[in-house]
């Protein structure tokens, strides 16, 4: 195979891993979390005018998952590059 076919399957294979990506980035769950935070923040407004010591309760308790979820997903940063890593070696492997 020359040069230009093997750059030429690099690209295939950057487009097709591109587009897995946008689908598991636009996934339902993903929309449906996205779409739910603002109504979250009306929610503990609401409940702010109900009763200000369990709205404060709700957002320390709004703020913790939040810290937990930046934690996960600072700490699989590095398991996820590398395993994108090892499916593209796979792609070249099938692709040759």
């Amino acid at each position: 195979m020359t040069e230009f076919g093997s750059r030429l399957d690099i690209h295939r294979q950057q487009i097709v891993s591109g587009a897995d990506a946008l689908q598991t980035a636009y996934a339902a769950p993903n929309v449906a979390a996205l779409l739910d935070v603002p109504f979250a923040l009306v929610f503990v407004a609401a409940l702010f005018l109900l009763s200000p010591t369990l709205a404060v309760i709700v957002s320390v308790f709004l703020v913790v998952v939040f810290l937990i979820a930046l934690m996960t997903l600072s700490s699989l940063r590095i398991p996820t590059r590398d395993m994108i890593a090892a499916g593209g070696g796979r792609g070249a492997l099938i692709g040759s």
